[in-house]
């Protein structure tokens, strides 16, 4: 589950426990794309570890109701497992 309820702020929710050191905290592991009105990149600044499921990733000055794809890759399951690359659309804030 992906939402926002900051202009600079994406919470990522993971439907199982992720690996701490598979996540980038440069947020390189989360691409964000704005999906109407053209392909615009959104610069991911960080990424924070909240629980063991749920990262919040910071980000540029989203657009108020834009609609944007993340996708997310190298992402690792507290088992070690790889997490297919995935990608999201949500309305962001």
């Amino acid at each position: 589950m992906v939402s926002s309820n900051s202009s600079y702020l994406v919470e990522v929710i993971f439907n199982k426990p992720i690996k701490p050191t598979s996540v980038n905290p440069d947020g390189s592991d989360f691409e964000i794309f704005t999906i109407d009105g053209g392909a615009e990149k959104l610069k991911t600044i960080r990424a924070k570890i909240i629980d063991q499921q749920t990262v919040l990733v910071t980000t540029d000055a989203q657009i108020s109701n834009k609609k944007y794809r993340i996708n997310i890759k190298n992402i690792e399951s507290a088992a070690g497992k790889q997490i297919r690359q995935i990608g999201l659309t949500s309305m962001f804030k």
